[in-house]
């Protein structure tokens, strides 16, 4: 009777320490962090926790699936900063470094069946339509205009210390980026016919910037190159302050020698959405088309 008494103790302890693990990662996926703190923690997508447990025990696999993806597709060497469980599959958080640098993502389909990765020959793997495409040719204008963003990069923190915004953290673009080239201050967006660039680049990886300056000085390219560049208020409660977010882009906009594109100011409150790695959407912005 003690032995039996002592068993289903031990069993209850259990059941209610993993209930306690599952409130514990519930609570935390639906609350809320200060940006300067957010390192990416909570952040899931609809569904993961049914196939966790896959992506725990195959994640190795599941990165080396869309490490593949990418090298065969797109002929780029990626590494991979995080493996997210989603509905049916995993979301592989990869990053290009050289020759040009960019965030995107893989989505690696799962046999619930199984209760593994389909085969890497089964073709189960992919990307969000156009995600890839146009991250490596946001890459491609960063290298193309390195000086002129090292600069901006630099006056955008300068400027954001002074009138008092914060960026995001390192760590939560590593974790949650899919937007192309992109930093704690901003990222570079395409919205025209990128295919000739695409092409150029999958045939000659170490493309020459003559040849790319050619492609992206088009009319057509000009107008459809965005840096969208996202601030936040520095403490808890606080509101978007338009005044902060035009001082910001007043003093870019005066800025000689920088790269040439449409230019979108926001900025946010100061607190993230830990499941989705966003705010809560309330913001001032303004947009800036920056021929200097």
């Amino acid at each position: 009777m003690k032995k039996h008494l002592i068993i289903s103790v031990t069993i209850v302890i259990l059941i209610l320490g993993g209930c306690s693990k599952m409130d514990e990662k519930e609570k935390l996926k639906q609350g809320t962090t200060p940006v300067q703190d957010y390192v990416g923690q909570g952040f899931s997508f609809v569904d993961g926790e049914k196939t966790e447990g896959i992506v725990e025990k195959y994640e190795k696999e599941i990165a080396a699936q869309a490490k593949a993806y990418v090298k065969k597709n797109y002929h780029t060497e990626v590494k991979v900063n995080n493996v997210v469980p989603a509905r049916n599959a995993a979301v592989v958080m990869v990053e290009a470094e050289e020759p040009i640098s960019f965030h995107s993502s893989v989505i690696v389909s799962l046999d619930m069946r199984g209760k593994k990765p389909y085969p890497a020959e089964d073709g189960m793997v992919r990307s969000e339509e156009g995600e890839l495409e146009n991250a490596i040719v946001s890459g491609l204008f960063h290298k193309l205009y390195r000086n002129e963003f090292e600069k901006l990069t630099a006056n955008i923190e300068r400027c954001s210390k002074k009138i008092g915004l914060v960026p995001r953290t390192e760590e939560v673009i590593e974790k949650t980026g899919t937007n192309g080239y992109q930093n704690q201050y901003f990222f570079i967006t395409v919205f025209f016919d990128d295919s000739e660039i695409l092409n150029i680049y999958k045939e000659e990886k170490n493309v020459s910037n003559n040849k790319l300056r050619q492609l992206f000085e088009s009319k057509a390219a000009k107008e459809n190159i965005s840096i969208v560049i996202n601030l936040f208020m520095p403490n808890i409660n606080d509101k978007p302050d338009k005044k902060k977010i035009y001082a910001l882009a007043n003093d870019i906009k005066n800025l000689k020698g920088i790269p040439k594109a449409q230019y979108s100011f926001t900025v946010f409150g100061n607190e993230i959405i830990n499941q989705h790695a966003l705010t809560d959407g309330e913001n001032e912005s303004i947009e800036v088309y920056i021929n200097n």
